[in-house]
């Protein structure tokens, strides 16, 4: 009991088998935002706020561009599914076709845009969350 005190728990809590962690996740699980534009976002892990990254399935519409992230602490990576990207990283531009990926810390302004006539998916994973 000493033991279990020092630890800063208790009896009910240390003895307490421990939930299951899920692992594998399917489209009823995925939250789904969509912007005026038709540009969307799913959440593919939920409540990834809790973990360290947080992946997503992003679809930008023909001509269209995400809202511009302010610096920030983290790390952003993507690999595009399809169609192509501009990647605004600063004052630099980065054009990312399918089967490409890109990778930035996120210490300047940054967004992404679709400038070409079919929509472009790709998945997008940010650590810490931000979403």
């Amino acid at each position: 009991m000493n033991l279990i005190e020092i630890l800063g728990t208790t009896p009910a809590d240390f003895f307490k088998e421990g939930e299951k962690e899920q692992v594998v996740f399917s489209s009823g699980d995925y939250f789904i935002k969509t912007d005026d534009a038709g540009n969307s976002r799913t959440w593919l892990i939920p409540g990834a706020l809790k973990f360290q990254m947080e992946p997503l399935l992003v679809v930008i519409q023909p001509h269209e561009s995400l809202d511009e992230d302010k610096p920030h602490t983290g790390e952003e990576f993507g690999y595009v599914l399809s169609g192509r990207i501009s990647l605004y990283l600063g004052d630099k531009v980065y054009h990312v076709k399918a089967g490409e990926s890109f990778y930035y810390r996120t210490e300047k302004n940054h967004r992404i845009a679709n400038q070409s006539a079919r929509p472009a998916k790709l998945i997008w994973i940010s650590t810490p969350p931000m979403f």
